[in-house]
């Protein structure tokens, strides 16, 4: 339980003791700001830029073709705004819920996103720690760096793994023994045209592919097989629509993920938030809605819970944070999200998750 003058005072903490509000000397643009001076998520990003190459900064921003889908999934909040309620006792606000078994301390998970040795030596197993000292669950890469049998304990507790249709069922097996409670089927993955920016550099070979790419396997056999032989509960991820939550749901899925992969896959789909209510509408009463895509304050991710979802997973920013700072830069991070998602639900008069509902939003035509 955390009091509202807690969380505001943990706000403005925050705020007063950044050196980004004191004067600098023009001639130090080199000086990299201290952990605890970052005050929100934006700030992270400026600090792996400075610490990443441009080519491996330009990848993690980077979407497919055009990037609009990357910037629908930022612009699509700013259509949305609050209607608070005022006559509420907020004096103690309550951030958790219960989600697949797990009691999440705050609706807030680390997303998961491959190979993350390219942006901090101790790769996977520093995000699941940083996870692990903000209180948070973090999701583990089919493609990751660091091996299984290292990640497992830095996490200290519990963790989830994400799989492909495609995927090793034996590497999932072996996230079972190490701890991972849940597993993640993404299934908006599979062959796509490789990001503009790694053609550009020569990284992405063999494009344009000769003759026509294969499609995806079968989602839907992928999940009712990790049901049968692992026995782990399923979230399916990728899904933008409400039949396809649906169709999830039907074939065993425990959890739906709204999710377009960050705009990384297609060019053109909706925003996460806005595919959002019609899927927690579908399917949010039977199972437990989850989104990814665009959030970076914690008053994002107040306008997810009340379009209907449960929990968010964060992708670029966890990135951001890992390369800048490693596991204390993770812990940063979902810390700050925390004390904002907390400071937003007081001041909207909405002192628990339970009390957060489409009525606390109003979606404007532009």
């Amino acid at each position: 339980m955390l009091g509202r003058r807690e969380a505001i005072a943990r706000f403005w903490g925050l705020v007063l003791a950044s050196p980004l509000l004191a004067q600098r000397p023009e001639s130090d643009p080199e000086r990299t700001t201290p952990l605890d001076g970052l005050i929100n998520c934006w700030e992270i990003e400026e600090a792996a830029r400075s610490r990443l190459s441009p080519e491996l900064f330009e990848h993690i921003a980077a979407g497919a073709e055009s990037g609009r889908t990357v910037r629908a999934n930022r612009e699509f909040f700013e259509r949305i705004t609050f209607r608070p309620r005022m006559l509420v006792d907020v004096t103690e606000l309550d951030l958790s819920s219960e989600l697949l078994g797990q009691t999440m301390f705050a609706p807030i998970l680390a997303g998961p996103t491959g190979l993350q040795g390219r942006f901090h030596p101790e790769g996977e197993a520093a995000t699941v720690k940083g996870a692990a000292l903000a209180r948070a669950l973090a999701v583990v890469s089919e493609r990751s760096s660091r091996p299984l049998a290292e990640i497992g304990p830095a996490a200290g507790g519990p963790w989830w793994i994400q799989t492909s249709p495609d995927g090793d069922l034996e590497r999932v097996r072996e996230a079972q023994r190490l701890g991972a409670v849940a597993v993640v089927l993404t299934l908006d993955g599979g062959p796509r045209r490789p990001l503009d920016a790694d053609v550009r550099r020569g990284s992405a070979k063999g494009w344009p592919p000769a003759g026509i790419a294969p499609t995806r396997p079968d989602g839907r056999a992928a999940l009712e097989r990790l049901r049968k032989e692992i026995g782990l509960p399923v979230v399916a991820k990728g899904l933008l629509t409400a039949e396809a939550a649906r169709a999830a749901v039907e074939a065993g899925a425990a959890a739906v993920c709204v999710s377009n992969h960050g705009g990384r896959i297609v060019d053109g789909l909706p925003s996460t938030i806005e595919a959002l209510p019609a899927v927690a509408d579908a399917v949010g009463e039977r199972v437990p809605v989850l989104a990814d895509g665009g959030f970076r304050r914690g008053s994002d991710i107040l306008k997810a819970l009340a379009f209907g979802a449960d929990a968010v997973l964060l992708g670029r920013p966890v990135l951001w944070a890992l390369a800048a700072y490693g596991a204390e830069g993770v812990q940063r991070l979902l810390t700050l999200l925390q004390s904002e998602l907390a400071l937003a639900m007081g001041l909207s008069g909405t002192p628990n998750l339970a009390a957060v509902s489409r009525r606390l939003v109003k979606l404007h035509s532009r």
